[in-house]
């Protein structure tokens, strides 16, 4: 009868872990909408909020690799910005400025104050310019390979990028992760190219009304940003630490697109360790 009842407790408790594994799962096919444009997002996890925002072609199924980790401790919040993923695109010429707003009215919608947040590329662009506009949104960052203006030759590439000029493999990547969906995709290239026209979204000394702490990230080969804009933007923020991954580019801790299990272990210790110990205290 001990045993029996043994088997009956080990069996319940086995229960209750896996439905809490499923509770904790990151997920799509959640949707809100602002401004007349619909937002995909996945969500997932528990805790305080935690935005992750990819970066330009991408979509929130970038984050696919970080998401069970990072869901033990927050609430996860991907969003796909406008036009990505399975977002609507907005029905107008790309605005940085209405980009960003849209992302700000998209939380405020789903009643989300404060969030800590992490952003790649385009991604942790908007993050910056978030933080100068909501001080109080955000209350820790991690920008990844994202800075605050191009550097000119990378600008002249991005002003003529289009998807006939991807590899095969990468075209098949755009496809499945923009469900095929050509009109969209090209849609992705034409707000690329007007983005790229500003070569400065933010200017040096706008970096210094961002006093949150924030981690940055960048691989030593990234070709988007010398290492000389990276250094200008690390010290014009009042509140930044800089870690610089080698043989690394754009993408520099995602295992898809060629970090090595290494880095992708370091990284996902990292972040959950600067993003708990960060209370709004001067790093530097």
């Amino acid at each position: 009868m001990i045993k029996l009842k043994l088997l009956i407790l080990i069996i319940m408790i086995s229960t209750l872990y896996v439905q809490e594994k499923h509770s904790l799962k990151v997920t799509g096919g959640n949707f809100v909408t602002v401004d007349g444009v619909q937002f995909h997002y996945r969500k997932g996890g528990r805790g305080p909020y935690l935005l992750l925002l990819h970066g330009f072609t991408l979509s929130s199924d970038q984050w696919t690799e970080y998401f069970d980790k990072f869901a033990e401790q927050y609430t996860v919040i991907a969003l796909d910005f406008p036009g990505h993923g399975k977002s609507e695109r907005t029905g107008k010429e790309f605005n940085f400025d209405h980009w960003t707003q849209l992302t700000i009215k998209a939380l405020e919608k789903l009643q989300i104050k404060q969030v800590k947040a992490i952003g790649h590329s385009y991604g942790a662009i908007t993050l910056m310019s978030i933080a100068r506009q909501q001080p109080d949104l955000i209350k820790a960052m991690v920008l990844i390979s994202g800075a605050h203006r191009l550097d000119s030759t990378m600008q002249a590439i991005l002003l003529e990028d289009s998807f006939e000029k991807a590899d095969v493999d990468l075209q098949n990547f755009y496809r499945k992760i923009h469900r095929d969906n050509m009109e969209q995709i090209q849609g992705i290239f034409s707000d690329i190219r007007k983005f790229a026209e500003n070569s400065s979204p933010l200017i040096r000394e706008q970096l210094g009304e961002i006093d949150l702490p924030i981690l940055l990230i960048f691989g030593d080969r990234d070709s988007f940003y010398s290492m000389e804009t990276i250094a200008e933007m690390y010290n014009a923020l009042p509140n930044a630490q800089l870690w610089v991954i080698p043989e690394q580019g754009h993408a520099p801790v995602w295992q898809f697109m060629g970090a090595d299990e290494l880095t992708h272990q370091v990284f996902s210790k990292k972040v959950r360790q600067f993003l708990k110990h960060s209370n709004h205290v001067k790093i530097k």
